[in-house]
C-alpha cells in the first residue's frame, strides 16, 4: 500500500515537473495557425489572459489552459506574449506606413482611454446680451489691466496677447509656466501650452479647407466618410459635416471602451436626429478621423489584418492600427496645409520644446500636471504658443493664407468650430475656449480685425475672466440730455401716453448716420405705433413727435440735433 502510495506521489510530482517545464514557444508562423482556430472575440480574450498571465505567472497560464478557447488551440499558446501577437499583427505593415510614422510606434500605440487622466471641460461662462448693449467702444488697454487684476496672485501664471490687423496692440504676462517644482520656466509668447479644446477651431478650418478643394458641400452626410467596417446606426445617414462643426450630431453619450473603439461602438448605436446642440468631443475626433479619408490617404474600405493575412482579421486590432494611421495623416494634412501657411513649424501634439504645466493654485511644490503627448485622443490636442496660435488665426481670419477672408466670416457666423457668438452694436464677437486639467486657453475674435489669444495654467474660468474685462472697458454711454426748444421745434401736445417718452432700442445702429434707424416710433392716423423696441437692447435713442404731424425721430444720446423739419435731423 505504502508502495503504491509513493508512486502515485512520484507520478505526479513527475507530470507536475513535466508540466512547469519549459515549452518551446510558437514561431510566427505556428502562432498564425493557432490564432486561424479561435473568433475575433476568442482572439481578444486570449489576449487579455496573456496580459494576466504576465501579471500573474505560472499559475495564470494553468488558468488560460482552462478557457473554452484552449480546447481549439496548442497547449503552447501559454508560451505566447501580447507583444509577440502585437508584432504578428502589423509585420510587413510599414510598407505602407504614414510618413512620420514607424512600425514600432504603430506596435506600441496605446489608445486613450475614454475619460483620460486630464480633465476636459468647457467654460460654464452664460453670455448675457445685456452686458454687451453699451460695447459700442473698448478700450484693449483697460481690458488688459482689467484682466491683470483678476489673475494676477491668483493663477500660477498667464500669457495674454492681443493683435489687430497682424499687429500687437497689447501684451501682459505674469508668472510661472512651470513653477521652480519643475523648471523654473517663466511666461512669454514662445512658450507652448496643450489648447485642448481651443483646437477644435483649428480642426474646423483644416475640415473646411479640405472639403472646399474637393467640392463637398458641408451638408454633406457623414456616412459615405467613414470607414467601411464601421456598423452604421439609426439616423447616422442623416449626420452632416456642419453637424460635427457646430455638435448638433446627436452624439450625447460615447460608448464606454477605447478611444477608436468607443467611437466605433457609438457610431453603431445610432443617435436620435434632429438633435439641439449638444458638446461632445467625439465630433471633431471623427473630423480628425475621416480628414484623412476625404485627403485620400487612406481608403474607408482598408482593412489591416494579422501578419497580412485575410483570414486572421480582428476589430479591435484594426481599430488600432487605423487610430494610428489616421492621426498622422491628420497631423501631416494639418501641418502642410494650416501651419505652414501661417508661418508655424514643427506643430505637434507633444509639447517636446519648453511648454507650460497645468498647477493647483495656490501650487505649493506640487508638479504640474503635463498632457504630454496627447495624440492619442484623437488629435484634439493641439500645442502651440500664443504667438504661433495668433499667427494662425491672423492667417485665417484676413491674410488669405489659409483659406478665403470671406470664408473665415462665414466659418464664425455658423458658429463652427467656436462657443459663443455674441452681438454688439459696434459688431459680432466670437469666442472659443479649452480647458485641460489645470490649463486654460481662450480665442476672442473681435470687430476691426482684433484678436485676442490667453493662456493661463491654473483654473480661474479664463472666459468669464476675459468678456467681462471687455464689457467693463466699454464706457455706458450718459443719459441725453433735456434738449432746449424753440417754439416752432417744440414738440406737440399728445395724449397717448408714453410718445414723448419713450426709449428706442436698435439692434443695427450706425454710428455714421443717426437718422438710420431701423425701428422707430410712428404716430399713425392718431394711433400709436411702438415699433421701437427690438429683441435685443443695444443702444439708447430718445423718441419725439415733431410738429403734432405724425412723424417721430429717434437721436443718439450722443448725437446733438439743432434743428428739425417732418422728424428729420438735421
Amino acid at each position: 500500500m505504502r508502495k503504491s502510495l509513493v508512486a502515485i506521489s512520484l507520478l505526479i510530482m513527475f507530470m507536475f515537473l513535466v508540466s512547469c517545464a519549459p515549452q518551446k514557444p510558437l514561431t510566427d508562423e505556428e502562432l498564425k495557425a493557432e490564432l486561424a482556430k479561435l473568433t475575433p472575440e476568442e482572439r481578444a480574450q486570449l489576449l487579455k489572459d496573456l496580459d494576466a498571465k504576465e501579471e500573474g505567472g505560472a499559475f495564470a497560464g494553468q488558468a488560460i489552459r482552462t478557457r473554452p478557447y484552449a480546447q481549439k488551440v496548442s497547449p503552447r499558446i501559454v508560451t505566447v506574449t501580447p507583444q509577440q501577437i502585437q508584432d504578428l499583427a502589423v509585420k510587413d505593415i510599414d510598407i505602407i506606413l504614414p510618413s512620420g510614422l514607424t512600425a514600432d510606434q504603430v506596435k506600441t500605440f496605446i489608445y486613450a482611454p475614454q475619460t483620460p487622466a486630464a480633465q476636459l471641460k468647457v467654460s460654464s461662462y452664460l453670455v448675457d446680451p445685456l452686458k454687451f448693449q453699451y460695447f459700442h467702444k473698448f478700450d484693449i488697454s483697460k481690458a488688459g489691466q482689467l484682466i491683470d487684476e483678476q489673475l494676477k496672485n491668483k493663477v500660477i501664471g498667464y500669457e495674454l496677447q492681443v493683435r489687430q490687423n497682424g499687429k500687437p496692440i497689447y501684451s501682459k504676462n505674469y508668472g510661472f509656466a512651470q513653477t521652480p517644482a519643475n523648471q523654473n520656466l517663466p511666461w512669454d509668447e514662445n512658450i507652448r501650452m496643450n489648447m485642448a479644446s481651443v483646437t477644435k477651431f483649428l480642426g474646423a478650418v483644416g475640415l473646411v479647407k479640405l472639403l472646399d478643394s474637393k467640392g463637398i458641400p458641408y451638408n454633406t452626410p457623414i456616412i459615405n466618410y467613414l470607414p467601411s467596417y464601421w456598423k452604421k446606426g439609426q439616423n447616422i445617414g442623416k449626420i452632416t459635416f456642419a453637424d460635427l462643426m457646430t455638435h448638433k450630431s446627436g452624439f450625447v453619450k460615447l460608448v464606454p471602451g477605447a478611444h477608436f473603439s468607443s467611437m466605433r461602438a457609438t457610431v453603431a448605436a445610432g443617435v436620435t436626429y434632429p438633435a439641439n446642440p449638444s458638446y461632445n468631443n467625439m465630433n471633431f475626433d471623427l473630423i480628425h478621423m475621416m480628414i484623412p479619408i476625404i485627403n485620400g490617404d487612406i481608403s474607408k474600405d482598408k482593412l489591416f489584418y494579422y501578419a497580412n493575412d485575410p483570414n486572421l482579421w480582428d476589430p479591435d486590432y484594426n481599430d488600432k492600427i487605423w487610430d494610428s494611421f489616421t492621426i498622422q495623416y491628420y497631423k501631416n494634412y494639418m501641418q502642410k496645409n494650416i501651419f505652414a501657411p501661417a508661418g508655424i513649424t514643427n506643430a505637434d501634439f507633444n509639447p517636446n520644446i519648453k511648454h507650460a504645466l497645468g498647477y493647483p493654485f495656490p501650487s505649493g511644490n506640487t508638479k504640474g500636471f503635463d498632457s504630454s503627448d496627447c495624440s492619442p485622443w484623437g488629435g484634439h490636442c493641439w500645442v502651440l504658443s500664443t504667438k504661433e496660435l495668433l499667427d494662425f488665426l491672423d492667417a485665417v481670419r484676413f491674410k488669405n493664407t489659409i483659406i478665403p477672408a470671406e470664408k473665415a466670416q462665414y466659418m464664425l457666423d455658423n458658429k463652427f468650430g467656436i462657443d459663443v457668438i455674441i452681438d454688439t452694436p459696434t459688431g459680432k464677437i466670437y469666442e472659443k475656449n479649452g480647458y485641460v486639467t489645470n490649463m486654460e486657453s481662450i480665442i476672442v475674435f473681435l470687430p476691426n480685425n482684433i484678436n485676442i489669444v490667453g493662456y493661463a495654467n491654473s483654473p480661474i474660468d479664463l472666459t468669464k475672466v476675459v468678456l467681462d474685462a471687455l464689457v467693463a472697458s466699454a464706457p455706458k454711454p450718459e443719459q441725453p440730455k433735456p434738449k432746449q426748444e424753440t417754439e416752432n421745434q417744440k414738440p406737440a401736445k399728445v395724449t397717448l401716453e408714453g410718445v414723448d417718452n419713450t426709449w428706442c432700442f436698435d439692434s443695427d445702429v450706425d454710428l455714421e448716420n443717426p437718422t438710420a434707424f431701423n425701428g422707430y416710433c410712428q404716430d399713425n392716423s392718431g394711433t400709436y405705433k411702438d415699433s421701437c423696441q427690438s429683441p435685443v437692447y443695444l443702444y439708447e435713442r430718445r423718441c419725439w413727435n415733431y410738429e403734432g404731424k405724425g412723424k417721430a425721430i429717434c437721436t443718439y444720446s450722443d448725437y446733438s440735433c439743432n434743428s428739425c423739419s417732418d422728424g428729420a435731423c438735421k
